[in-house]
């Protein structure tokens, strides 16, 4: 009976240490692959027609379409994707369909991994198996009036500068930038460091179209107020001298 005994300990033992089985989205040779190096770098992806390098893609996995092209980038707890379609006779890349916001918390490297979309449900299949999804973050704030609004997401880069993501019911951002204020009125006590520690209750915002901007009404020593922030783009070429360079990348 002692030997029997040892021998259950020396099972229930070896179990412990044995791997268990993971019920995980992603297969098992994405777990085995390691997280992306993620260094808050901030990608905003072109959605102008672009001549661009074919290194920036992922290679093909049975695409649908010949001329649809997929690039993607870990940030955060997401891998931002976006598409471009290849004109052939221009010989330049044409951004379509927006930015997608595939949750990947534990951050696996995908690069060079071939990959095709889904159509039928907006979601990406790479060669190892792994399925992605479109989530909305949760830290969006819904913006506008009832005809007009937004869900909106922000990050402070630096400064006076934020990244800005736009979503309209659905699970792709339609429009994300690098933006400032024009006049250079301070935009932290307004979003804060992010949408994570901060809504913008007490504010209106109007983010459509290419007049973008903030306020808010406040009576001061009796008299009814307005102060309106004007948020503008922000391209490559138009950052100053001291902002860090590699912080942003525009790509492809």
């Amino acid at each position: 009976m002692c030997t029997l005994a040892r021998i259950r300990a020396l099972l229930f033992l070896l179990a412990l240490l044995l791997p268990r089985t993971a019920w995980a989205a992603a297969p098992p040779q994405a777990e085995n692959r390691p997280p992306a190096v993620v260094n808050d770098v901030y990608t905003i992806f072109n959605v102008d027609d672009v001549h661009a390098d074919s290194q920036y893609f992922h290679p093909q996995l049975n695409q649908e379409s010949p001329d649809l092209f997929i690039v993607t980038t870990q940030e955060e707890d997401y891998l931002k994707t976006a598409m471009y379609i290849y004109r052939k006779d221009e010989n330049v890349y044409m951004h379509t369909r927006g930015v997608f916001y595939l949750y990947n918390p534990r951050k696996i490297d995908f690069s060079g991994i071939p990959v095709r979309f889904i159509s039928n449900n907006d979601g990406f299949q790479f060669a190892d198996g792994t399925k992605l999804c479109p989530h909305l973050p949760p830290d969006v704030h819904k913006v506008g009036t009832s005809e007009r609004w937004f869900e909106m997401r922000w990050r402070r880069v630096y400064g006076n500068y934020y990244l800005i993501t736009l979503f309209r019911g659905e699970k792709r951002a339609v429009e994300e930038m690098l933006m400032t204020e024009r006049d250079g009125k301070d935009l932290m006590p307004v979003l804060g460091e992010s949408s994570k520690e901060r809504d913008l209750r007490g504010y209106f915002a109007s983010m459509g179209g290419n007049n973008k901007y903030i306020s808010k009404r406040e009576r001061v020593n009796g008299e009814l107020q307005r102060t309106v922030y004007n948020l503008i783009p922000v391209r490559e070429k138009d950052l100053p001298p001291d902002f860090p360079r590699g912080l942003v990348r525009w790509i492809p």
